[in-house]
């Protein structure tokens, strides 16, 4: 008897300790809660779902050692129009130098997660050999949202793009200036393209939340196979360049119980094929912005 009871113990701690061991993110997220006033930013390694190999965030395309002060005390805020407020935590990313200020993070996309939209890299000469995973699989969607407030700010843009295959930065950048927000796609030096233009924030000096639903195209490759594409060199002579199949919708400040529809959206664009591993963002001196979201579903941005 003794014996059987001591089994039970023994099974009955297993399963707890199995239970306790916690489950891998489901999404991304950056809410900045570090410590305000300067800092090092290669110290900021909160959040979750973010690569394992560069879990902090990078100043420009190195890491830094030195203090500066990115972090200012509390967060932006947001609250729909039937009154429900967006959860917030930590504090916030301000620009508080006289000039610009850039910096960079690895998203983990290896998360199961994000599994229907891996894409493998094949290219030779991937830049970072650390993570040679990317997102943007054929027929996946993924939902980004975050809090931004430019206040006296000239510009600033937050760039979704791919380390692994191409150096120039081949992404999907929504770029805030002269008091408007546009989408654009960004496929290396004199690449760039303007796809929504003239989005009037509702008020510069108080947040906005923005919410883009990225749906990737078929793919590259002839066959549809998503064929991953070196941007940085020019298709082969006598090659046909695909009609752009993804798409991006943008709202701004949209209700946060459900999905937003089509017919609310400030923007609509169709997107080249491009992949994508990091954020980076860079902002003008005062702008500021807050509690990052990545994922396959609304639900993943909203809260």
């Amino acid at each position: 008897m003794k014996n059987r009871f001591l089994l039970i113990q023994i099974v009955a701690s297993l399963a707890f300790a199995g239970s306790a061991i916690a489950a891998p993110p489901e999404r991304v997220v950056e809410s900045f809660d570090y410590p305000a006033g300067p800092g090092d930013p290669t110290d900021y390694e909160g959040g979750e779902g973010w690569n394992i190999y560069q879990p902090k965030w990078l100043v420009g395309a190195v890491e830094v050692s030195s203090q500066v002060d990115i972090i200012a005390e509390g967060s932006l805020t947001y609250t729909d129009a039937t009154g429900k407020p967006f959860p917030v935590a930590g504090n916030r990313v301000e620009n508080k130098s006289s000039g610009d200020l850039g910096i960079r993070r690895l998203i983990d996309d290896e998360l199961p997660a994000f599994e229907s939209l891996w894409q493998d890299a094949e290219s030779s000469d991937a830049r970072d050999e650390r993570s040679m995973v990317s997102l943007g699989k054929g027929g996946g969607t993924l939902w980004f949202s975050m809090l931004i407030q430019p206040n006296a700010a000239k510009w600033f843009y937050i760039h979704l793009k791919s380390r692994v295959y191409n150096a120039e930065g081949a992404g999907v950048v929504l770029d805030y200036s002269g008091g408007k927000l546009k989408v654009g796609q960004n496929w290396g030096t004199n690449r760039d393209q303007t796809l929504i233009r003239d989005i009037i924030l509702p008020d510069p000096y108080e947040p906005t939340w923005v919410v883009a639903r990225i749906e990737f195209g078929k793919g590259w490759g002839t066959d549809g196979s998503n064929r991953p594409l070196d941007h940085r060199r020019p298709p082969e002579e006598g090659s046909v360049i695909p009609e752009p199949t993804g798409k991006l919708t943008l709202w701004l400040d949209p209700a946060l119980a459900t999905a937003p529809d089509d017919s609310s959206a400030v923007g609509q664009c169709q997107l080249n094929e491009f992949r994508m591993n990091e954020i980076f963002f860079q902002i003008n001196e005062g702008g500021a912005l807050d509690e990052i979201r990545l994922g396959t579903t609304f639900e993943a941005v909203n809260k």
